[in-house]
């Protein structure tokens, strides 16, 4: 088997929209910490297949990804399918959407033609940067072992919290999380640890809509590892279902509060106590290597609530989102056009082995949903990633959909007719059971 590990910095070289908070409407004014891009190289003698970590808020949807995507195989000579690409979802990440689907009517800066333009510039530097990255891994790439561990987090804590009969973006410190920390590392032939790849699911948020570029806890945490380990071992962080989930570090009492850039190496002190103990710590050797993937497209229907003109108006007294989606809508519909009653996903799946399997998603999804996948692929240890290969929206699993709430409204952003239509976790489920079958036809 053979592995290798490169990385490379991506913070843009102009001034750039940010990704994350929709209010913050002006760009950057400088880089706190580099934004970076890892490529992990996997070879089991038959195959190969990257796994990529990026400080993004995320990659961008569609058409626009594929090309991307579609690039860099085309220069690595490989399938577009074995490059599996997962954003940190930092919000202090550039916008990287060109087209960022219902035009938020207060922003003059993010939508203009001209920005977009830049950020399709800054996204064919990130494709080249990506390219580089992946080519050195596999130049590089050295005899070595995969090895898994887990243990516990207290890092995240449930921001959906029920306040007078509705969801509120609010602290629940009864809310389901996510506390699982998982890491992979790769060791060479003589045993030596070579790189780590974390799965935690808890957004990048801690900083708030500040006007730096910064990976946020993701940054301070990698750079606290990677000292402590000497600086000979890169580590790369792969974002699971946070949809619901951020730094409890970040509470104050019933609301959240913006950390300092400062703060931050302090406040990850005890995630990476934490990550240490579970480094120095007892590993599973994951086997042999025996990669298979795939990449597959799925609908997730939508409710009828918002379909024809006059529902659409009801929605004149609503909130700013609200009146932003009803525009949307009604431009849809007065150009002959229907709005949308299903949103299209991709899915893909990186089988590292039969006991081993990531599952990647383009959308922000909640830790229930998560867990209700990985729980129908339990023999084969399927570890379920948000925000891979783009992230068109928030999916909440069955249970927290009736429940409303942020989550639960992105419909207002695509635009479609209405939240989603129950079942969701079923056809996630099903949809990567027909995925996986493909590996073995």
């Amino acid at each position: 088997m053979k592995f290798g590990v490169h990385r490379v910095e991506i913070n843009p070289p102009f001034p750039l929209p940010m990704g994350g908070y929709d209010a913050r409407l002006d760009c950057f004014d400088g880089i706190h910490d580099p934004l970076t891009f890892t490529a992990v190289y996997l070879n089991d003698g038959q195959r190969e297949a990257w796994i990529g970590s990026a400080d993004l808020c995320q990659f961008p949807d569609g058409h626009f990804f594929e090309e991307g995507v579609g690039r860099i195989a085309k220069s690595l000579n490989c399938r577009p399918e074995a490059i599996f690409l997962n954003a940190s979802h930092t919000h202090g990440g550039p916008l990287t959407r060109p087209e960022p689907g219902v035009e938020n009517r207060r922003s003059f800066i993010r939508h203009s033609d001209g920005y977009k333009e830049m950020i399709r510039l800054y996204l064919d530097e990130v494709w080249r940067n990506i390219t580089a990255a992946m080519s050195a891994s596999r130049d590089r790439a050295f005899t070595g072992t995969l090895h898994y561990t887990e243990t516990t987090t207290d890092l995240p804590i449930n921001r959906r919290k029920m306040t007078e009969g509705k969801v509120a973006l609010a602290p629940d410190p009864d809310g389901p999380i996510d506390g699982r920390l998982r890491i992979f590392a790769i060791r060479d032939s003589a045993g030596a640890l070579k790189a780590l790849l974390p799965i935690l699911a808890c957004h990048p948020t801690s900083t708030g809509a500040q006007h730096l570029l910064t990976a946020d806890y993701v940054g301070a945490w990698r750079t606290a590892i990677e000292t402590q380990l000497n600086h000979a071992v890169p580590m790369a962080f792969l974002q699971a279902c946070a949809g619901d989930a951020r730094p409890a570090f970040t509470v104050e009492g019933d609301h959240w509060r913006t950390v300092g850039l400062h703060e931050l190496p302090k406040l990850v002190e005890p995630l990476c106590v934490q990550t240490m103990s579970a480094i120095h710590g007892a590993w599973n050797d994951c086997g042999p290597l025996k990669l298979s993937f795939g990449v597959r497209s799925m609908d997730l229907p939508c409710q009828s609530t918002y379909a024809t003109r006059p529902s659409l108006e009801t929605l004149r007294d609503g909130s700013e989102w609200e009146i932003d989606y009803m525009h949307a809508g009604l431009n849809l519909l007065n150009k002959g056009q229907a709005i949308a009653d299903k949103v299209p996903f991709r899915l893909q799946a990186l089988q590292l082995n039969e006991q081993y399997s990531l599952f990647g998603m383009n959308c922000e999804p909640l830790c229930g949903l998560g867990r209700a996948i990985e729980a129908a692929f339990r023999p084969h240890n399927a570890m379920v990633l948000g925000y891979t290969g783009g992230c068109c929206c928030y999916v909440p699993n069955d249970e927290e959909l009736p429940r409303g709430g942020y989550e639960t409204e992105s419909y207002l952003w695509i635009p479609s007719t209405g939240p989603f239509k129950s079942g969701i976790n079923q056809r996630f489920i099903d949809a990567y059971r027909m995925l996986r079958q493909q590996f073995s036809s």
